[in-house]
């Protein structure tokens, strides 16, 4: 969509700011619309306590270097993205008298001071909306086709809705709420009273708008979600949205059936003929169109729908959403948490403040003790193994080696080890602290040979490293002389080395570890970090330990692990999977990091070991992992038998 003539002599629009960002809204009125041509529009504020009955908009912004001119209140010309220019052509279509709610207009994008309070209360909006239009561009292919049929059809196709497991999009429940004959008598007249050549049509169709941009972006979900009235508009053709995943569940679906227990009660004799007949009653259209569908990728897009008549009082976890939601796109890595708010349980949407001025970091930090509170017990302890949906929310947040509050949580966390202390912990303000159980491992022992794991038969202990470092590096290692574990020199005989199954392994080949020392208290001291590369067996592990995490703590040694170990596995000589932090940029060209050659002069040389990754390493165990004496630590659970192996 080219601008459009008539803006020259406009000035550019000006935001008036809002008396108050979090009781006010903008409305926009589209006065006149023409594709490629003027589109005119008024633009007001108004109390919302006293706002007028009104549209929302949901849509996709669309490419940022394509735009258009919109004249705003006469006086004024607006530049907007191109697909919003098209949505305000198909609002004047829909209604030319409305009141509509368009957030790349009715928020001014350049405050982030009202952005932040707007999309706090961006559910409410599209809840309090008369009707949310589902604008999903023009039409392309088969679209316009398929609107038209699913308008035609649509009050079966709503009433087939009825039917689907609400925990299993586009599956029929196995109960359905009419009986069972009945609901059979509507299947199959379904799929008679259509030629199979219809049915192939309308799903290659249907399957190639799933495939959709607006169908991959992360605030369609919210916006489908807090909709009371949804309509999907396609160029000017529209129906009811949820009509679409009645489609796709009747299409999908498989009515249970014996042939020859069928052909018994018609009274057919069982020939190839009768067959067909049977499965064209019976068999999802799907399963007998000749063209290939991607039945996966179908039911992964029937998540999406089902969320335009989701149950609102049923609000979802944080990581409920987060995995529910992972393949979904947003242009700002923190509205992977803000897009979603309004679908979470509100104890946990409360605790979250809208901020575009915040750091990756800190609002994975903060959203790792909600995460907490969710996935503990009632006491608030975590599984071991829940610690990769804590390591997951650094990865969908992209926190970045860059992220200014990661570079002062690790500078707060270099020099030398926290000395036990008897004073309160230091724990993250405003944030409740991570309480993991599950971290097992061996009390260390020395001998003339190295270092030991009391107890294990798996490994034996080699100190390579030179007396007089500052921070030598110390490695266990296998029989086989692989590295089990590498860990820093502050370790003194009687410490325990302990890991947690957080899940990572299998993508990278490593686990973190934690270095614990006990005191004269209960609790056991965290004194640094360890990488594990190759733990004992889970039979070996002698001793285990809950541990309570500062969450800036937790996410520091996990960000910190992230970024400056798991890039370099190839370098550790480590066999992964393919990893799941694909977006997480490279310390340093790859060539330059695995010449073996390439050594810092101010670290002495360890057999097989790059210099470049002795000062990786170096770098990552040097950091403490508690910002100040005990605002981590462990304890040992109560009650919990140990057998351990001296």
């Amino acid at each position: 969509m080219a601008t459009v003539d008539g803006s020259v002599g406009l000035s550019p629009y000006r935001y008036d700011e809002l008396p108050n960002a979090a009781t006010h809204i903008r409305f926009i009125e589209v006065l006149e619309a023409a594709v490629d041509g003027l589109i005119r529009c008024r633009l007001t504020t108004w109390p919302i306590a006293s706002a007028p009955k009104y549209t929302a908009i949901s849509y996709t912004w669309g490419d940022p270097t394509t735009v258009s001119s919109i004249h705003v209140n006469d006086e004024s010309a607006m530049i907007v993205r191109s697909n919003c220019a098209y949505v305000l052509c198909q609002a004047h279509w829909h209604d030319p008298s409305s009141f509509y709610w368009i957030d790349a207009i009715c928020i001014d994008q350049t405050n982030d001071a009202e952005k932040s309070q707007q999309v706090q209360m961006m559910g409410a909006i599209y809840q309090r909306a008369s009707q949310v239009l589902v604008c999903v561009g023009p039409h392309d292919g088969d679209s316009e086709f398929l609107v038209r049929f699913v308008r035609t059809h649509q009050e079966r196709l709503l009433d087939f809705t009825t039917y689907i497991q609400d925990d299993n999009g586009a599956r029929f429940a196995p109960l359905a709420p009419v009986p069972l004959r009945l609901r059979l008598a509507k299947s199959v007249a379904w799929r008679l009273c259509n030629s199979m050549r219809t049915h192939e049509r309308v799903l290659t169709a249907l399957a190639e708008l799933l495939s959709r941009d607006y169908f991959q972006r992360a605030w369609v979900a919210q916006e489908l979600y807090m909709g009371t009235e949804t309509l999907l508009y396609c160029g000017s053709v529209s129906c009811h949205f949820p009509a679409l995943e009645g489609l796709l569940a009747i299409s999908l679906h498989d009515d249970a059936f014996d042939r020859d227990d069928i052909m018994a009660r018609l009274g057919r004799p069982p020939t190839r003929r009768s067959y067909r007949m049977v499965d064209r009653m019976l068999c999802s259209s799907i399963r007998l169109c000749e063209t290939s569908l991607d039945i996966g990728f179908l039911r992964k897009r029937a998540g999406m729908l089902k969320l335009a008549r989701a149950a609102q009082d049923r609000p979802l976890s944080m990581t409920e959403l987060l995995f529910g939601t992972r393949e979904l796109k947003c242009e700002i890595a923190l509205d992977r948490i803000y897009a979603m708010l309004s679908m979470m349980r509100p104890s946990t949407a409360q605790q979250i403040v809208v901020d575009y001025n915040d750091t990756a970091f800190n609002l994975a930090s903060h959203s790792m003790a909600l995460m907490t509170n969710e996935l503990g017990d009632t006491s608030g302890r975590i599984a071991d193994s829940a610690v990769s949906d804590l390591y997951y929310l650094t990865v969908v947040l992209q926190v970045r080696p860059e992220d200014p509050a990661f570079v002062a949580a690790v500078d707060a966390r270099m020099g030398p080890g926290n000395a036990p202390s008897q004073s309160q912990p230091l724990i993250s303000r405003n944030s409740t602290p991570l309480y993991i159980t599950g971290w097992a491992g061996h009390q260390l022992s020395h001998t003339d040979s190295g270092w030991l794991f009391m107890g294990a038969t798996s490994t034996r202990g080699t100190m390579l490293s030179t007396p007089d470092q500052d921070l030598p590096i110390t490695t266990i290692r296998t029989p086989s002389g692989a590295v089990a574990t590498f860990m820093t020199s502050r370790v003194r005989i009687g410490d325990w080395i302990v890991k947690s199954n957080c899940g990572t392994a299998s993508y990278a080949g490593w686990d973190p570890g934690l270095i614990l020392r006990e005191t004269v208290h209960e609790r056991l001291e965290i004194v640094g970090a360890a990488a594990w590369l190759a733990a004992p067996s889970d039979e070996e592990m002698t001793r285990v330990f809950d541990v309570r995490f500062d969450p800036k703590d937790f996410s520091t040694l996990v960000c910190s692990f992230r970024f400056l170990l798991v890039e370099d596995r190839r370098m550790l000589q480590i066999q992964s999977a393919q990893p799941l932090w694909n977006d997480c940029p490279m310390p340093a060209p790859r060539d330059e990091l695995i010449d073996p050659e390439r050594s810092l002069p101010t670290h002495a040389s360890w057999p097989g070991l790059p210099g470049s990754v002795q000062a990786i390493l170096d770098h990552v165990l040097r950091i403490n992992v508690c910002i100040a004496s005990g605002s981590s630590y462990a304890i040992e659970p109560r009650g919990l038998a140990i057998t351990q192996q001296h």
